[in-house]
């Protein structure tokens, strides 16, 4: 857990949904009066979420050498802190990583805002590093008998739900 300067963060996502920044508003405002701030949450809370209780945590950033500060889970968090005008906020940092996410980074200009009732279709979601399941393949040839044409835009997908991650948003659920 570290403090990270949020311009240093580079999105994986090219959209968030103004859905999501209203929950996290919503929770930021709720949690605040109590004496929360969910921006600089080490090492968690839980909240109570409906049907069940939701780990809620810092943004989650991978450090790579060539590509900086990865925002791999987060990005309604960081999006709201940079609306209030923050400027860092507490990310989990991992490092060391030796196998890249497929998701390439983009530029924070780059991420569009999609309203209610309004998804993003696969291209305006990620940049992706490996564009198709031969690319993968090639890539990682340990694993290619194991890739499909199905499967491989999140082969290498991190679960992360320890440390507080939904996961893989599911259609419908975006």
């Amino acid at each position: 857990m570290e403090r990270v300067p949020i311009v240093d963060l580079a999105p994986l996502a090219k959209y968030v949904l103004e859905k999501q920044l209203e929950i996290v508003a919503r929770l930021f405002r709720d949690l605040s009066s109590k004496g929360v701030d969910i921006f600089d949450l080490e090492p968690g809370i839980v909240w109570p979420n409906g049907q069940d209780d939701r780990p809620v945590t810092c943004p989650i950033v991978e450090q790579w050498d060539r590509e900086g500060l990865l925002l791999v889970d987060g990005i309604h968090r960081v999006w709201v802190a940079r609306d209030q005008g923050r400027t860092e906020l507490t990310c989990a940092v991992i490092r060391d990583v030796v196998v890249p996410l497929v998701p390439l980074p983009v530029t924070w200009e780059e991420v569009k805002r999609f309203p209610l009732g309004q998804n993003p279709v696969e291209q305006d979601k990620r940049a992706y590093r490996f564009p198709d399941a031969p690319s993968l393949r090639s890539a990682f040839p340990q694993i290619s008998d194991r890739v499909t044409d199905q499967n491989f835009r999140y082969f290498l997908f991190r679960k992360l739900d320890e440390l507080g991650s939904s996961g893989i948003r599911t259609p419908g659920a975006e």
